[in-house]
């Protein structure tokens, strides 16, 4: 299975990226396949787990970061994607 590390964007920043690419979308007579996916800021490309009980070992590792780490301010430029 596949899984990928990410920080969903907050209100209003997801509303607003929303309205966006809905309008990109329509514009451009796209496919509705962008909600499927809530906007989001990717921390760790998809990777594989073949262990479940790994998984809890790195949510436990991330809630020991966070909780001695303060928030971080955000800054972007540009968007990019994986394939």
């Amino acid at each position: 299975m596949l899984y990928h590390l990410a920080y969903p964007l907050p209100e209003p920043v997801r509303a607003a990226h929303m309205a966006l690419v809905a309008d990109v979308a329509k514009r451009f007579r796209i496919r509705a396949e962008y909600k499927k996916v809530e906007p989001h800021l990717t921390l760790k490309t998809p990777f594989e787990e073949v262990d479940p009980d790994r998984l809890g070992a790195l949510d436990t590792l991330l809630d020991r970061f966070a909780a001695t780490h303060a928030p971080a301010p955000l800054a972007f430029k540009g968007f990019g994607y994986f394939r």
